[in-house]
């Protein structure tokens, strides 16, 4: 499951790079390997934040449906 989750997210980390890498050059499709590294190194950071914050909001909804039903 955890070799899932990592896969996971490494595939989503390069995805998003290289989506950013073709905004950033105009939509040039063969962008240098240093500037995709870059972009990987600046969005990769975010990745624990955005599981804290899926976390929390799992918690936020369960506290709303508990709080519904009471």
């Amino acid at each position: 499951m955890v070799v899932l989750l990592v896969v996971f997210m490494v595939t989503s980390v390069d995805s998003g790079a290289l989506v950013v890498d073709n905004l950033a050059v105009g939509g040039v499709e063969d962008t240098p390997v240093p500037q995709r590294v870059l972009w990987v190194g600046l969005i990769a950071p975010g990745l624990p934040y955005m599981m804290l914050m899926l976390v929390l909001m799992v918690g936020f909804v369960k506290a709303l449906i508990r709080d519904y039903r009471s």
